[in-house]
């Protein structure tokens, strides 16, 4: 066999290595996308007060974005008897110890709640603060209304719709201080409609972005 032949023979035969080398690699990566495509992912849901049916509605709204992604569970979790650091710290105790892939709260207490969240990221959970907040920002990105501009939106409808004199009452509801505080700060003595099913679909949108690497403007920690 001549050298010229020989040489020809070992060019082709590393072009055929190199050629099945890299449909091998594609191959893997291919089923790695598709692995991970697969993958279901698990949010919990810790409400202020599970009872409640501004935070049933939130629920709803999760669970309608979980659907439409098709890969995500939202499990629904909180105290049903008080709005209090107290009763909701022991259910996000029992979310972290689950280990999700992210956990969406809304936060009983802005200062009390901080440690405990903390300890969920520090096991390298995902937290999304959403209708509430933390005084420490720690959470990835926080979903809630304004509830100061929605304030001032209240009463700039009442007066359009009364005129500029009367009695309006607020009404009563399940929040922390506050939380009532930024209402009245919000020139309000009126009842205020807020969106929870808009922020529990935002919530999950947001979380399932953030935890599949996908871009949403929020940098990880």
């Amino acid at each position: 066999m001549s050298r010229r032949l020989i040489a020809v023979l070992v060019a082709l035969a590393i072009a055929v290595a190199t050629l099945a080398s890299s449909t091998a690699l594609g191959s893997s990566a291919s089923h790695a996308k598709k692995a991970k495509a697969q993958k279901t992912y698990t949010f919990y849901l810790v409400a202020g007060i599970a009872s409640d049916a501004f935070y049933l509605t939130m629920n709803k709204g999760a669970k309608a974005a979980a659907a439409k992604l098709g890969n995500v569970k939202v499990i629904f979790t909180g105290s049903p008897a008080a709005f209090s650091p107290n009763t909701q710290i022991p259910f996000l105790n029992g979310a972290i110890a689950r280990k999700p892939d992210a956990i969406l709260i809304a936060p009983t207490d802005k200062t009390a709640l901080a440690a405990p969240i903390q300890r969920a990221i520090s096991a390298g959970i995902p937290v999304e603060t959403v209708d509430t907040f933390i005084t420490k920002p720690i959470a990835f990105t926080n979903v809630s209304t304004d509830n100061v501009a929605g304030g001032k939106a209240a009463a700039d409808a009442l007066v359009k719709a009364k005129g500029k004199s009367g009695k309006v009452k607020l009404v009563e509801f399940d929040a922390g201080p506050p939380q009532v505080q930024a209402l009245k700060s919000g020139t309000i003595d009126a009842l205020i409609a807020q969106y929870p099913y808009g922020i529990g679909q935002l919530g999950v949108q947001l979380a399932y972005k953030y935890v599949t690497g996908h871009k949403t403007g929020i940098k990880k920690h």
